[in-house]
């Protein structure tokens, strides 16, 4: 009895040794694992800082250039101008002037049209609205006319007269669809109509369908 009471301490102690071997094993892995847990992170976070440092300059240089930026350098090639400078440096910023002036020229002519086309766009925007849903509707009763004439074997004059009618319901969507969106539009179907109003929709008109068939030769 004595001796297997004795063997039992000793296997329990054996336990308990190898348990607290674990013990230290696993504490030791965890303490590791979080420093380089926490190396990886401090890496990627420095890697992120110096991608934020370069990105901005990157993108910067293939901004386009804003209508304040031109005029700044508008000021400061003009106070340049104004001093003793070599002859070379002169001729080449003066074409440099020339080109900055134009440059500025072109986006204010692209901001006042973006301007016009919103003031427009809005104004005429339920006039354009429902002539698009009538022009769209009258385009679609031509063409199911024609396609009863077709079957119906009507007349070469009917048919002629028909697709005449069709060509002219289709131009009536494009009039609408393809307006100048940067001019007061010129109602289709107006409830007074002028000579002037005639004038200009016809004007219009044969630009839009014109400019549709050379797109579609």
């Amino acid at each position: 009895m004595g001796k297997r009471a004795q063997t039992k301490d000793k296997e329990a102690k054996s336990s308990t040794q190898r348990e607290a071997v674990t013990e230290q094993v696993e504490h030791v892995e965890l303490a590791v694992s979080k420093k380089q847990k926490k190396k990886t992170q401090s890496h990627e976070k420095n890697s992120k800082q110096k991608s934020d440092a370069i990105e901005p300059q990157s993108s910067s240089t293939t901004a386009a250039p804003t209508l304040m930026s031109l005029r700044k350098r508008l000021r400061d090639i003009k106070r340049l101008l104004t001093k003793d400078v070599p002859e070379e440096v002169r001729t080449t910023k003066e074409k440099e002037l020339v080109d900055v002036e134009e440059l500025i020229s072109q986006l204010k002519e692209k901001q006042a049209q973006s301007e016009r086309e919103r003031k427009f766009q809005t104004k005429y925007r339920m006039v354009r609205f429902f002539e698009k849903k009538k022009a769209t509707r009258r385009a679609k009763q031509a063409a199911r006319k024609l396609k009863a004439l077709e079957e119906s074997k009507a007349s070469s004059s009917e048919l002629k007269a028909a697709r005449k009618t069709l060509l002219e319901r289709q131009g009536d969507v494009l009039y609408v669809t393809h307006f100048p969106r940067d001019r007061p539009y010129v109602s289709l179907f107006p409830a007074e109509d002028t000579a002037e109003s005639q004038k200009q929709r016809n004007e219009v008109r044969a630009s839009i369908l014109a400019e549709h068939r050379s797109e579609h030769l």
